[in-house]
């Protein structure tokens, strides 16, 4: 069973190395922008959920608000930073 298990991973790990190493715009825009998306997704996350929770009981409602506020703060939250030197430099954004 553990072999069987073990090769599966290895399937997997190619597979995913032949079909799914693609390099375009978004991928490219991903790799550049996941240190400082890392930085700030925790922040959003808790500021959301703090709110929605006051707005809302509906857990299936809680869970997409918070899913789609966090998601949309971080990455404008990203976009304003690079659009400065100093928040480059302090959030470590390449340019």
């Amino acid at each position: 069973m553990r072999f069987y298990g073990w090769v599966m991973i290895l399937a997997l790990i190619g597979f995913g190395r032949k079909h799914l190493d693609v390099h375009d715009r978004f991928t490219e825009y991903m790799s550049r922008s996941s240190f400082t998306v890392y930085l700030f997704h925790q922040t959003w996350i808790v500021a959301s959920a703090y709110y929605t929770l006051k707005i809302t009981g509906n857990v299936v409602v809680q869970m997409w608000l918070i899913l789609l506020l966090s998601a949309a703060a971080t990455f404008l939250s990203y976009e304003i930073c690079r659009r400065f030197k100093a928040t480059r430099l302090l959030f470590a954004i390449k340019e």
